[in-house]
C-alpha cells in the first residue's frame, strides 16, 4: 500500500526527486547525494542532472517528507475501524478452542479402538480363507487323481487291457474294428492326456506313467492297423461306402488326438511307398547312362504314371482327407505325396539334373516342368497351390535343376558364334563382283550371326521359362554389341576421303586439302558398303520385330504393364540402329551428288558452241544424260538390296540437291547473259541494226538451250519414278529457265 502511495501518478513530486529512485533495491543515500552534487550518476539515476546544489536538494526532500507523513496519517485513519473490529472479534476464541479439545480426544480414542478390532477380524478372516483355499486345492488334486484313475481304467477297459498284463501280451490282442469305438477310446484318451498334463507333477501321476505309455502304444497300434486297412480298402475300392465311412472315422480320430502326422506316415507307408518302390524299379531309370543318353520316352512315362497315381488312384483318399482336415493346416497332397515322390526322384535319378549335355538337360527340365504343372493342377484352390510352392520339398526339387550352369553353357555357345563372325573381315563379301545375300536377305556375316544368335536365345530347344530374364538380357546385349560393332565399321569403312588417301598413300597434309582428288573405285566401295549396312539394318529390324512378336512375347506371358516396359526397351535397342541411317545417307548422297554435278562443268561449252552462229537449239546437250546417269546406275545396281523407303528418300534428296546445284549454275549463266545483253543494248544505239540483231539473238538462244536441257533432265528424273512437282527446287529451276514470248518466237 505504501508502494502504491509512493508511486501514485496523482501525487505531485518535486522536480528533483523521483520516488522510483528511492524504491530501487540498490538505493544508497550517500551515493545519491554525492551523485547529485558532483559525481556521475549510477544506472538508476541516469535521468538526473549532475551538479545540483545541496539547498535545492534539502528543499525537495523536506517537501517529500511532509507529503509522506500526510499520506501515512490518511492511510491509518482509513483502515483504523477495521483494526479495532478485528481485535474485538478475537475475544473468547481461545476458550472456544479449549472446549473442543476434550470431545475430539474422545472421538479419536474410539476410532482407534474400532480400527484395531477391524484389523483383528480381517486377519482372522484371511486365515480362514487361506485354510479353505488349501482344502479346495487338496480337494481339486484329489478329484484330479480320481479323474485320472477313472479315465485310465475306462480307456483300459475299452482297449481290453488288464492292469497286470505285459506289453508283449497286449500286442497280440485282437484289434478293435469298430470305428466308433476307436473314436470313443480316442476321446477318452484325449481327456486322459489333458488330466495328466494338469497333474504331471503329482507323485500319483508319475507312478502310473507306465500305464499311460501302455495305453498310448495299444491305442496307436490298433488305430494304425485300422487306418491301414481303411486306406487299402478305399484305394482298391474307391466307391465302397463302408470303407469310406470307416476312413473318415479313423481320420477324425487322429485329428481329435492331434496325431495327424502319424496318419500321414501311415498313408506314406501303406500307399505311397509301395507305388514308389515299384515304379522306380525299372532298369532304364536306374541306369544313369541311359538317362544321359536321352531316355526321354521312359521319363515321360514315369511322370505320367506318377500324375495318374496322384490324380486318379489317390483321388478318393485325397477328397476324404480334404473333407476331414478342412480348416486345418494338414494337406495329404502337399505334406505326404509330393515330398515322397520328389525326394525319390532326387535320390534315385541324380543324373537327371546334370547340365553337362544342354540338349538332354533341356528335355529333362521341360518334362519336369510339365510334370510339376500337372501336380499343381491337382490343387483345389490357390491357397493349396501356394502351400505346395512354399513347401521345402518343392523348393529343394526346383533348386536341384542347375539353371545357372545351363545358361552359362548356352551363353558361351551363342556368343562364341557371334564373336567369331565379328572377328572375320567383311571385305570379301562386300568387295565381291556380285553381292550375294545370305539367309533373311542379310549381306554382312555379322548381321546373319546376330539374327542366328537372337533366334537361338528363343528357340524351343534352348529357351527355358526359368531363365527368361537372362535370355532377354542377352538379347539386348547382343543388339548393343552389334550396334557398337556397326559404329566402328561405319567409322572405318564409310569415309571416302580417308580411304582414298590411304589407297593413294598420301600424307596427312593431302588429307587436309580442301579439294582432294576423286577416286571412283573408292567412291563405289563406299556406296557398296553403305548399301550393305542399310540393307542389314533394315533386315535386322524387321526380323527382330518378327521374332519379338512371334516368339519372345508369347513365351514370356507378361501383364500389360510389363509388356509395355518390354516394348520400350526393345524399341530403344532397335532405335539405336536407326541412328546410323542419317550418316550413311549423307555420305552416299554426297558421293552420288559429286558424280552427278561433275557434268555441269560442260555448261560453259554452250556459249562457246553458239557464239558467232544463228543456229537454234533443237535438243538438249549430251551432258544432261550424264547428270542422271550415276543415280540411274545406282538404282539399277542396288534397288533389290535397299529398302524401298530408304531408296526413295535417297533419290528424292539427291535429285533435290542436283536441282539446287544446277539452279545455282544456271542462275550464274543467266546473270552473265544479262550483263552481256545490257552491254550490247548500249552498243545498239550507236551501231548498225545487223549488229543489234546478232546481239539480241545470242542470249535468247542460250536461254532456249538451257530450257531444253532442264526439260530433258526433268524427263529423265521422271523415268526414275520421281515426281519433281513435289520438289520445290525443281519448280524454281524450271521457272528460272522459262523465258517470255521472245524466246518462244525464236
Amino acid at each position: 500500500m505504501v508502494d502504491d502511495a509512493l508511486t501514485s501518478p496523482l501525487d505531485p513530486a518535486p522536480s528533483l526527486i523521483k520516488r522510483q529512485i528511492f524504491l530501487s533495491p540498490d538505493f544508497s543515500p550517500h551515493v545519491y547525494l554525492g551523485s547529485l552534487a558532483a559525481a556521475p550518476l549510477p544506472s538508476y539515476l541516469s535521468s538526473q542532472r549532475p551538479n545540483v546544489h545541496l539547498g535545492s536538494i534539502q528543499s525537495d526532500l523536506l517537501l517529500s517528507l511532509k507529503d509522506l507523513k500526510s499520506e501515512l496519517v490518511e492511510l491509518i485513519n482509513r483502515d483504523y475501524q477495521d483494526f479495532i473490529s478485528l481485535s474485538t472479534n478475537l475475544v473468547g476464541v481461545d476458550t472456544t478452542i479449549d472446549d473442543f479439545q476434550t470431545p475430539l480426544g474422545t472421538i479419536k480414542a474410539e476410532i482407534q479402538l474400532v480400527a484395531a478390532q477391524l484389523e483383528e477380524m480381517s486377519n482372522l478372516l484371511e486365515e480362514k480363507l487361506a485354510q479353505r483355499a488349501t482344502v479346495r486345492e487338496k480337494k481339486a488334486l484329489l478329484q484330479l487323481i480320481l479323474s485320472i484313475h477313472a479315465s485310465a481304467v475306462k480307456v483300459e477297459e475299452f482297449l481290453g487291457i488288464a492292469q497286470n498284463e505285459s506289453n508283449d501280451l497286449l500286442r497280440d490282442r485282437t484289434t478293435v474294428d469298430d470305428g466308433k469305438l476307436i473314436e470313443r477310446v480316442a476321446i477318452e484318451y484325449n481327456q486322459l492326456q489333458y488330466l495328466v498334463g494338469k497333474g504331471k507333477q503329482l507323485p500319483f501321476v508319475k507312478s502310473m506313467s507306465w500305464r499311460i505309455t501302455r495305453i498310448k502304444e495299444m491305442l496307436t497300434s490298433k488305430l494304425s492297423k485300422a487306418l491301414q486297412d481303411a486306406f487299402v480298402a478305399v484305394f482298391e475300392a474307391p466307391g465302397h461306402q463302408p470303407s469310406i465311412q470307416a476312413l473318415r472315422q479313423y481320420l477324425r480320430t487322429y485329428l481329435l488326438i492331434d496325431r495327424v502326422v502319424d496318419a500321414e506316415a501311415v498313408f506314406t507307408e501303406t500307399i505311397v511307398q509301395p507305388f514308389v518302390t515299384k515304379t522306380f524299379e525299372v532298369n532304364i531309370l536306374e541306369s544313369s547312362g541311359s538317362l544321359a543318353g536321352g531316355a526321354v520316352h521312359d521319363m515321360d512315362k514315369l511322370y505320367k504314371d506318377i500324375v495318374s497315381f496322384v490324380g486318379q488312384e489317390c483321388s478318393r483318399i485325397l477328397e476324404i482327407t480334404r473333407e476331414v482336415f478342412h480348416g486345418t493346416q494338414y494337406d495329404l497332397l502337399v505334406d505326404t505325396l509330393w515330398p515322397s515322390i520328389s525326394s525319390t526322384i532326387i535320390k534315385k535319378l541324380p543324373v537327371l539334373f546334370s547340365p553337362g549335355i544342354p540338349e538332354i538337360f533341356h528335355q529333362n527340365y521341360t518334362m519336369a516342368i510339365r510334370f510339376v504343372s500337372a501336380i499343381e493342377a491337382l490343387c483345389q484352390n490357390k491357397l493349396q497351390l501356394k502351400k505346395l510352392r512354399a513347401h521345402p520339398a518343392y523348393s529343394d526339387y526346383m533348386k536341384k535343376w542347375q539353371l545357372s550352369a545351363y545358361f552359362q553353357i548356352r551363353f558361351k555357345s551363342i556368343v562364341a558364334g557371334y564373336c567369331d563372325a565379328e572377328s572375320r573381315s567383311c571385305d570379301g563379301v562386300i568387295d565381291a563382283a556380285e553381292i550375294k545375300p545370305l539367309e533373311h536377305g542379310m549381306i554382312l556375316p555379322v548381321s546373319h550371326a546376330l539374327l542366328d544368335a537372337l533366334a537361338r536365345c528363343w528357340d524351343d530347344g534352348v529357351f527355358l521359362l526359368g531363365l527368361s530374364h537372362r535370355f532377354w538380357r542377352l538379347t539386348l546385349q547382343l543388339l548393343s554389341r552389334y550396334t557398337n560393332w556397326l559404329q566402328a565399321f561405319v567409322d572405318a569403312n564409310v569415309q571416302p576421303q580417308i580411304m582414298d588417301a590411304v589407297q593413294r598413300g598420301e600424307s596427312s597434309g593431302a588429307l587436309r586439302s580442301s579439294t582432294p582428288s576423286i577416286n571412283p573405285d573408292v567412291d563405289e566401295l563406299v556406296i557398296r558398303r553403305s548399301v550393305c549396312i542399310c540393307n542389314d539394318i533394315q533386315r535386322i529390324k524387321d526380323e527382330s520385330r518378327r521374332l519379338y512378336d512371334s516368339a519372345i512375347v508369347p513365351r514370356l506371358n507378361l501383364s500389360r504393364v510389363d509388356c509395355e516396359s518390354l516394348d520400350e526397351s526393345f524399341a530403344a535397342a532397335l532405335l539405336a540402329l536407326d541412328s546410323f541411317i542419317p550418316t550413311i545417307s549423307e555420305r552416299v548422297i554426297s558421293t552420288l551428288l559429286r558424280r552427278s554435278t561433275m557434268p555441269f562443268t560442260q555448261i560453259k561449252m554452250i556459249q562457246m558452241h553458239y557464239r558467232g552462229t544463228k543456229e537454234l537449239p533443237t535438243k538438249s546437250f549430251p551432258y544432261v544424260a550424264n547428270v542422271i546417269l550415276p543415280l540411274s546406275q545406282f538404282v539399277t545396281a542396288y534397288e533389290d538390296l535397299l529398302p524401298k523407303r530408304i531408296l526413295d528418300d535417297w533419290k528424292a534428296s539427291l535429285v533435290d540437291q542436283i536441282a539446287v546445284s544446277y539452279a545455282s549454275i544456271i542462275n550464274q549463266v543467266l546473270a552473265d547473259l544479262k550483263k552481256i545483253e545490257d552491254g550490247l543494248t548500249k552498243m545498239r544505239k550507236n551501231k548498225a541494226a545487223s549488229v543489234r540483231g546478232d546481239a539480241t539473238e545470242f542470249p535468247d538462244i542460250i536461254r532456249l538451250q538451257l530450257r531444253y536441257d532442264v526439260e530433258e533432265l526433268i524427263k529423265l528424273v521422271g523415268e526414275l519414278g520421281i515426281n519433281v512437282s513435289d520438289l520445290g527446287a525443281w519448280t524454281r529451276l524450271r521457272q528460272s529457265v522459262e523465258k517470255t514470248a521472245k524466246v518462244d518466237e525464236l
